[in-house]
């Protein structure tokens, strides 16, 4: 005769799977352990449950019970916190990303702001060496140019010929001459002859006549040292060629020379 606890094991799981059909097979695997094979439950081989079992097997049936009512009277809460739990996770996660993202924005605005920095410190070289660059090239250009103009000039001294000058060297040397101190030319007197009636022997042309009435501040400095010339000059008396004993005497010489100051 099969024993009494098969017949109540096998009501018990009829009612709780169909009271709790997401628990069916955790009630059909009541008495079986983990890492075996499963048991049929079967009227063979039949045994009394001992007390400890049956008691052990009540209280989790009543857990259950009391657990399936407190689940389900504080799902609502449950639900509630399990909410709150993962908003408070996808917050966190949320805050986490967002500063993985700014360290790495700002990582990359310092890189770019470096590389920046470089490439304005190599233009300034850059810029640098070439006004250096264009500066020795202006010296050098100078310095052979005032070197060929010193070699000009020491050929046109020594009188030695060079080869045919450019449009613009042409217009240096010109302007380097005009602007050189040229030595103002002295007045050449006019010779009238041996015979000449004349009373002076100073070309009159040459030079203006001097009057006592006009002012000699006027004049520049040679016309002045002219005019004291002339005042010395003017008491000299021209001598006759022909004298009262009717012989010829040959004319005096008088230099006519102007007196430099």
């Amino acid at each position: 005769m099969p024993p009494a606890i098969s017949f109540a094991h096998m009501w018990l799981s009829s009612r709780q799977c169909s009271r709790l059909p997401m628990n069916g097979r955790l009630c059909q695997r009541a008495f079986q352990k983990e890492k075996k094979p499963a048991k049929r439950l079967d009227t063979s081989h039949g045994r009394h449950m001992t007390c400890d079992e049956a008691l052990d097997y009540l209280a989790k049936a009543q857990w259950e019970a009391t657990m399936k009512d407190l689940h389900k009277e504080a799902g609502p809460v449950f639900k509630q916190w399990r909410n709150k739990i993962m908003e408070f996770e996808r917050d966190e996660k949320k805050k986490k990303d967002d500063a993985e993202k700014n360290r790495r924005k700002e990582e990359k605005a310092q890189d770019h702001e470096k590389k920046e920095e470089e490439k304005r410190l190599e233009k300034a070289k850059a810029k640098t060496a070439k006004q250096e660059e264009r500066k020795s090239v202006k010296a050098l250009r100078e310095a052979e140019e005032a070197a060929r103009k010193a070699a000009r000039l020491a050929a046109r001294r020594k009188g030695k010929g060079r080869k045919a000058r450019t449009i613009v060297e042409a217009a240096a040397d010109r302007d380097e001459l005009d602007s050189a101190k040229l030595p103002r030319p002295k007045l050449r007197p006019r010779y009238q002859g041996a015979h000449s009636g004349t009373r002076s022997a100073t070309a009159e042309h040459d030079v203006p006549s001097i009057s006592p009435s006009q002012p000699t501040s006027n004049f520049t400095p040679e016309l002045q040292n002219f005019a004291q010339t002339r005042k010395v000059d003017s008491s000299c008396q021209p001598i006759n060629h022909n004298d009262s004993s009717g012989s010829k005497v040959a004319p005096l010489r008088r230099s006519t020379r102007l007196r430099e100051s």
